[in-house]
């Protein structure tokens, strides 16, 4: 049995550390991906505090980790790397599969608008993607998250932290508990997008394969 531990990245550099105060104009190149900051200064601090009192950040710290695979995007990488330093893992990659879902903001926004109101219009945004409007199609990250399990399952590593995204781990928690279609996703979603909400950045998802 592989078990693997899904975590999102750490809360990325200022501004970009509070969506609400994002302009317009960055917060779409963020969610298409073309915008790629790092990570906040007080990220080594944080994990560290986390590895040493949260239930499940402490069980990885005593599991021997075989490897860390990264979403190859700045904010997954350099928390990587700080993972890996921390709890001294040395082999690391990077894995396409893990990156973000892209979202377009462009038809739930106000051009007038200078600042976005990120809560309400990420909800419309994934529910409009569920429905088969974005710029990444809904199908092909369900294939993505599928062959990214598979990927993990036939791994030769048995103990695997993935640095990754909260819209994406929010998806593949759905799809490892047997929600695999369109519309079971979207129904799941519907009725705990509270749950979803609780994906904050340092979020760990522990699954089993």
């Amino acid at each position: 049995m592989k078990t693997i531990y899904f975590i999102r990245h750490a809360r990325p550099e200022p501004p970009f550390d509070n969506y609400h105060k994002i302009p317009r104009d960055k917060i779409e190149a963020y969610a298409k991906g073309t915008l790629d900051p790092g990570i906040h200064p007080g990220t080594r601090n944080i994990l560290q505090n986390k590895f040493n009192k949260d239930k499940l950040f402490r069980e990885i710290k005593n599991t021997k980790v075989d490897i860390l695979y990264s979403s190859p995007v700045s904010r997954a990488k350099q928390t990587s790397i700080i993972i890996a330093e921390l709890l001294k893992i040395h082999s690391v990659a990077e894995l396409a599969s893990l990156a973000e879902v892209r979202f377009d903001f462009k038809n739930f926004i106000n051009p007038k608008d200078k600042y976005i109101d990120t809560d309400k219009t990420m909800k419309k945004l994934i529910i409009d993607w569920l429905d088969g409007n974005n710029i990444e199609d809904i199908n092909d990250t369900l294939s993505r998250i599928q062959a990214l399990l598979n990927f993990l399952e036939k791994s030769e590593f048995k103990n695997i932290i993935c640095v990754s995204h909260g819209v994406l781990m929010g998806f593949i928690q759905f799809y490892s508990q047997g929600f695999k279609t369109q519309d079971k996703i979207k129904e799941q979603f519907t009725a705990n997008f509270i749950q979803f909400e609780q994906i904050g950045f340092l979020h760990c998802i522990k699954i089993q394969l």
